[in-house]
């Protein structure tokens, strides 16, 4: 559902972007980078719709793109 591809995507974020005690937290830029090559894991649209929301400006999607 709609509702669990959303949830997975800020979990996923949340996850990497605090602060953990075995690794330091990534920039939210870094953090949708890394989930943008999660692609295969991830609902591609609503990760760039999250991307849209969370950076105020976007990271060149290009890359990811195959």
């Amino acid at each position: 559902s709609d509702t669990v591809r959303i949830a997975s995507i800020a979990n996923v974020f949340s996850g990497l972007t605090d602060k953990r005690p075995n690794k330091p937290a990534m920039t939210a830029e870094k953090a949708i980078e890394r989930m943008l090559e999660m692609k295969n894991y991830l609902d591609f649209p609503l990760v760039l719709s999250f991307r849209d929301v969370v950076l105020p400006s976007k990271i060149n999607i290009e890359q990811y793109k195959r």
